[in-house]
């Protein structure tokens, strides 16, 4: 969850070893972290609040992560 002054990262990945331990470590180091595993849930998140950065798998199940960033 996003905090006040804190940096907020959108990660877009669907996999959770990938998003556990990356998000973990985004936090630890000040960094607000959000996960989305889906193209779909990504833009949902988007639009709902703009992230400071996302870091983007390519290939997502139910879309490209090429399309997301056009989005």
């Amino acid at each position: 969850m996003a905090e006040p002054g804190r940096p907020d990262i959108l990660l877009v990945e669907d996999e959770t070893t990938i998003t556990e331990p990356l998000a973990e470590a985004l936090e630890r180091e000040g960094l607000s972290a959000r996960v989305a595993g889906t193209a779909a849930e990504a833009l949902r998140m988007a639009a709902a609040r703009a992230p400071d950065l996302v870091l983007l798998d390519i290939g997502l199940p139910d879309g490209s992560g090429l399309d997301v960033c056009r989005a």
